[in-house]
C-alpha cells in the first residue's frame, strides 16, 4: 500500500508514511500548516490522489482518476484559491464549493477539495466552511493548506487533522530565498539586514520607536508585518537556545541576548492581532501601530 511518488529520501517521506498507515482511517479535514516554499501544493495533491485511488499501491497513476489527476482534469479534485496573489478567498467562492460538494463524485466514490491558503479568508467565507467542516458530505475529503494558524480560526483548527512541515535547524529568515527579489515579499527579505540593524539601534538605545517607525512606514505594511513577525519568531527560537545556522547570526544572536521573553511573546500577540486585521480588512492607523509594536520591543 505504498507509494513510488514520495521517495523514502524526500523531506515529506515521514509525513507520507504516516499518510499511509492511516489508510482507511483518514480524516475528513485535514489541516497542512507551513512555508510556502515548502511545497505543501504538491503533498496536499498526492493526498488528494490518494484518496480517489481504490488501487492497492496509492495513488497507482495508471487509474483513470489518477491519470486525470495528473493532468489537473480530475473532476473530482476541487480547487479553491486565492483569485490572485495576496488576495483573500471570498464567501462566494465556498457558496460555489457548498453546490459541488453535495453532488455525486464523477469516477468513483470520493470528493477532494484543496483550499489553498486556508489561512486568508474572509471573515465571511471562514464561517461557511465552518459549517461545511462541521457536517461534512461522507464521500468529501477537505485539505486545507496554510502558512500561519494565527489568522485560521480556532474552530476551523478544532475540526482538522493537524499536519506540520517544519524546516529542522534550518535559520527561518534563511530558508526564505525562494521568494523573487522583485517580488513585494522578496523586496521585504532584501531589506532584512537594515531591519535587524534597526532593531539592534532601537535595543541599543541609539534611535527612538518613532524614528524607525516613520522609516519603516514607507515600507509595504502587510509584507512589514509578516516580516516582522518571523524575525520576532527566529529571536524566540535563538533566545530559547536554538542556535541556527544564519546570513545575519550576530544581530539575531545580539538581539535574542538582550531581549526580555515576556516582551517578545507580547510582540507575538500584537502581531497576531494586526495580521487578523489585515485579512479582514479593517482599517489600521499604520504609523501608530508600528510605534506600538517598537515600543513593545524595548
Amino acid at each position: 500500500m505504498e507509494s513510488s511518488s514520495i521517495e523514502s529520501s524526500t523531506p515529506h517521506a515521514p509525513m507520507w508514511l504516516r499518510f499511509l498507515q492511516n489508510r482507511g482511517r483518514h480524516p475528513q479535514s485535514s489541516l497542512l500548516i507551513g512555508a510556502a516554499h515548502n511545497e505543501l501544493g504538491g503533498f496536499a495533491h498526492q493526498m488528494a490522489r490518494a484518496l480517489l485511488c481504490k488501487a492497492e499501491t496509492i495513488p497507482c497513476d495508471q487509474c483513470q482518476s489518477c491519470k486525470l489527476a495528473l493532468a489537473q482534469q480530475n473532476p473530482d479534485i476541487v480547487m479553491v484559491h486565492s483569485e490572485k496573489a495576496g488576495a483573500m478567498i471570498k464567501i462566494d467562492q465556498i457558496r460555489d464549493l457548498q453546490q459541488t460538494i453535495f453532488t455525486t463524485a464523477q469516477l468513483g466514490e470520493n470528493k477532494a477539495v484543496i483550499i489553498n491558503p486556508a489561512d486568508r479568508m474572509n471573515v465571511a467565507a471562514a464561517n461557511a466552511l465552518l459549517k461545511l467542516l462541521e457536517e461534512p458530505p461522507a464521500h468529501v475529503y477537505f485539505i486545507l493548506l496554510a502558512e500561519q494558524l494565527s489568522t485560521v480560526m480556532p474552530t476551523i483548527i478544532s475540526r482538522c487533522q493537524q499536519w506540520r512541515f517544519c524546516d529542522g535547524e534550518l535559520y527561518i529568515l534563511d530558508s526564505l530565498q525562494h521568494y523573487a527579489a522583485q517580488s513585494p515579499r522578496g523586496e521585504m527579505i532584501g531589506r532584512q539586514e537594515a531591519i535587524l540593524y534597526d532593531l539592534q539601534q532601537l535595543q541599543n538605545h541609539g534611535v527612538t520607536a518613532c524614528s524607525i517607525a516613520a522609516k519603516w512606514s514607507k515600507y509595504p505594511f502587510e509584507e512589514l508585518i509578516w516580516f516582522y513577525y518571523l524575525i520576532i519568531a527566529e529571536i524566540i527560537s535563538q533566545r530559547l537556545g536554538k542556535k541556527h545556522r544564519s546570513q545575519q547570526s550576530d544581530l539575531i544572536q545580539h538581539l535574542a541576548l538582550h531581549a526580555n521573553p515576556l516582551r517578545l511573546f507580547a510582540q507575538l500577540d500584537n502581531l497576531h492581532r494586526l495580521i487578523k486585521c489585515i485579512n479582514q480588512g479593517t482599517s489600521i492607523n499604520q504609523l501608530l501601530a508600528l510605534e506600538d509594536l517598537l515600543h513593545g520591543f524595548m
